[in-house]
């Protein structure tokens, strides 16, 4: 037994209405996602930077490995809204040989938690 599907066919006046209504597509959810730069160190300071483009909010937390678990939280900021481009540092003077990286956490307009992460760079500080 054959089953048929309907086919949905969207005009561009369908396609230009559904963006009036605020009508979400996948590929405007993901343009949302915030942006996680790269994890390095400078001196005695661990650097990790990240941005929104668009409105809301996102955590950036600086994170060191333990026994070689993630879970060590050094610094956090939010970023608030579009557009809102910062930096976590962390002194890690006199702490020893580390993993680091920087994590972006945030709420996707599906509801379900986002999370992004940096390249893992080790140091010794």
């Amino acid at each position: 037994m054959r089953v048929h599907r309907p086919l949905v066919l969207l005009t561009a006046a369908a396609t230009a209405t559904m963006a009036l209504v605020g009508v979400s597509t996948p590929a405007a959810a993901a343009s949302c996602d915030p942006n996680v730069g790269y994890t390095i160190k400078d001196g005695n300071y661990i650097k990790g930077s990240a941005s929104l483009p668009c409105s809301g909010t996102a955590t950036v937390t600086l994170q060191r490995t333990w026994n070689g678990i993630w879970g060590t939280d050094l610094t956090s900021i939010t970023l608030n809204g579009a557009g809102d481009n910062r930096s976590v540092v962390w002194n890690c003077k006199g702490t020893g040989r580390y993993t680091y990286r920087t994590i972006v956490t945030w709420r996707k307009v599906s509801g379900l938690p986002g999370f992004k992460e940096s390249n893992h760079t080790e140091h010794t500080c």
